[in-house]
């Protein structure tokens, strides 16, 4: 290895028996200024391997060896079943998202149905209430079907002591009073 850096060595050069130095110089101490350092050469010593001799393997260690490489029944039916849940579990969910996007799907289909019922509901409302005109309601009451107003003696003003509706099961007092009782 004569002229190439050892590194065991520290910074010097083995050159047929002298040393050589790097950067400092082992005698003197000086030092080589500047930015341009010599890239050190260097090839690393080849090992040769030793090739150790096989141990012989006792057959116990080497059937141990096989059974602990082997899965066993029970953890493969263990796995075997985890699988099979996790899959169903898979295509349980899967269903369940399929159900809800067909349920927002009807709910959209029955909210549509619904506007265009209501739509069409009050277009009717607003034909039956534009046909109808009081004055011809009233006339054809009186003439049609021989209606006439009721006179003042035959108005009876009562105060419900209850709510807001009377259910008439007998006739009305002619006090206008109608008891609470009843």
């Amino acid at each position: 290895m004569a002229g190439e850096r050892n590194y065991a060595s520290g910074n010097r050069r083995y050159d047929q028996g002298r040393y050589e130095s790097y950067g400092r110089s082992a005698r003197t101490g000086t030092y080589v200024y500047g930015n341009a350092v010599e890239n050190p050469v260097y090839t690393p010593e080849r090992r040769q391997k030793v090739q150790e001799p096989k141990r012989q393997v006792s057959r116990q260690v080497k059937r141990n060896r096989r059974r602990a490489a082997r899965m066993s029944r029970g953890y493969a039916v263990f796995l075997g079943l985890s699988f099979a849940l996790v899959m169903a579990m898979g295509v349980y969910y899967v269903r369940l998202q399929n159900n809800v996007a067909a349920g927002n799907r009807n709910i959209i289909y029955l909210q549509n149905e619904l506007t265009s019922l209501k739509e069409k509901n009050t277009t009717d409302y607003n034909a039956v209430m534009n046909s109808m005109n009081l004055e011809t309601v009233r006339q054809r009451a009186q003439n049609d079907l021989g209606m006439i107003y009721a006179s003042p003696q035959q108005m009876i003003e009562y105060t419900n002591p209850v709510g807001d509706y009377v259910k008439k099961y007998e006739a009305i007092p002619s006090s206008g009073k109608v008891s609470k009782h009843k």
